[in-house]
C-alpha cells in the first residue's frame, strides 16, 4: 500500500512541478534564441569574414557565444525594449589582420555600442553606433 501511495504522490508531485519549471524556463528565453550567421555588414569600415570564413553569434538565454575564423567570443545579454546590451566581451586572439581582423573588429564595434535589434523572419540586423549595421541570418 505505501508503494502505491510514493508512486502517487511522485506523480502529482510532477505534474505540479513540471509547469513550473517549463515556465521558468520560457521565461529565460528571447526572440534571439538560436544561432545565427553573419552574412553582411554596412557603415564606416564595414567588413565581415571572407573567403569561406563565417562568423556565427548564438543566443540562448542571458548569453551569447561567437565563432569568428580566429576564435571564439561571449558575452552575458539584456534586452531592454528594441536594444542588447552585451557585458564584457571575452575573446580569444584579437590580434588578427587583413580582413579577417577587421571584420573582428567590427562585430565588436556594433555589439559594444548597445545596438538596436530587429528580426525579420530569419533575419537578424544589428544596429550600433555611428551607422554600424551587421545583418545575420538562421
Amino acid at each position: 500500500m505505501s508503494l502505491r501511495i510514493t508512486r502517487r504522490a511522485l506523480v502529482v508531485l510532477g505534474a505540479t512541478l513540471a509547469p513550473a519549471s517549463l515556465g521558468a524556463c520560457a521565461a529565460n528565453r528571447t526572440p534571439l534564441d538560436g544561432k545565427w550567421t553573419v552574412t553582411d555588414a554596412a557603415g564606416p569600415e564595414a567588413a565581415i569574414p571572407t573567403n569561406g570564413s563565417k562568423a556565427t553569434m548564438e543566443f540562448k538565454g542571458n548569453k551569447m557565444t561567437g565563432y569568428d575564423s580566429v576564435g571564439p567570443f561571449q558575452a552575458t545579454i539584456s534586452i531592454a525594449g528594441d536594444r542588447i546590451t552585451f557585458g564584457e566581451l571575452t575573446h580569444g586572439a584579437i590580434g588578427s589582420v587583413g580582413e579577417i581582423g577587421k571584420a573582428k573588429m567590427f562585430i565588436f564595434a556594433v555589439i559594444s555600442s548597445k545596438p538596436r535589434y530587429r528580426i525579420d523572419g530569419y533575419t537578424l540586423t544589428l544596429t550600433g553606433s555611428g551607422g554600424r549595421i551587421l545583418t545575420l541570418k538562421r
